[in-house]
């Protein structure tokens, strides 16, 4: 296995993948009752309050989907690791995260993704152009790998976002309003139909009407000590 491994990064990758698939598949035996909205609220306050990377994000992250990632990468396996069992063009995966849960995944660059309840995302087996695109509805949390030869490009219906590496909240759901960014760090750019753009820096976000396309960029709200105690105190004791 060793040998495999060690013979081209691709068969490291797929190694990884499925290793981390493995075990998601195993933590999805367990029933985990999820309350998405307190969930995802404690995420933005967190992004709010201090500008790092969540730690519950990592420990509420739930998968979905996990059969789709197990067979993709055992598929890769049962070749035997021959150089030849890629593809000639990188294949097309799609991940779906149903009402309720929210799910965790890694993009072949090592991107990490927190897909909120029903969102989708697409993105190829692997970045094969100059650029790392994927396509994104619903809601998602990027820590994105640094690259600067390879720019990392979501697409969402008429709004684009392009980064090199930094970590950001973006939301778009068809149905809501407003479409929502917010940068926890680096710098963010959007791209609004064909022309318009607007840069996003750190400890700011951003507010895109769905249907006029107007764009507003705010400081993001910091939630001090004292008041984060307070709300504490006044809040009824959890049962």
């Amino acid at each position: 296995m060793n040998r495999w491994r060690n013979s081209s990064p691709e068969n490291e990758i797929l190694f990884r993948r499925s290793e981390e698939a493995w075990h998601l598949a195993h933590v999805a035996r367990i029933r985990v009752r999820t309350d998405k909205e307190k969930v995802w609220n404690g995420i933005r306050e967190m992004i709010a309050r201090r500008y790092s990377l969540p730690v519950l994000m990592r420990a509420a992250s739930i998968a979905a989907s996990v059969a789709l990632v197990v067979g993709l990468s055992l598929s890769y396996i049962l070749t035997g690791g021959r150089k030849n069992s890629l593809p000639e063009h990188p294949q097309k995966i799609t991940l779906y995260v149903p009402g309720g849960v929210c799910s965790k995944t890694s993009l072949p660059d090592g991107t990490v993704v927190w897909l909120n309840s029903s969102s989708t995302i697409s993105y190829p087996s692997y970045f094969d152009k100059n650029t790392r695109t994927v396509e994104l509805i619903g809601e998602a949390f990027f820590d994105v790998t640094h690259d600067e030869t390879k720019p990392f490009i979501i697409q969402s219906g008429k709004l684009k976002v392009n980064v090199l590496g930094t970590s950001f909240n973006f939301k778009h759901y068809k149905e809501d309003t407003n479409a929502v960014l917010s940068v926890e760090t680096g710098t963010v750019i959007l791209s609004v139909g064909s022309s318009a753009t607007t840069t996003v820096q750190a400890g700011e976000y951003v507010t895109v009407d769905n249907k006029s396309l107007k764009t507003e960029v705010y400081d993001i709200p910091v939630v001090s000590a004292s008041k984060k105690k307070n709300d504490h105190e006044s809040s009824p004791p959890q049962k």
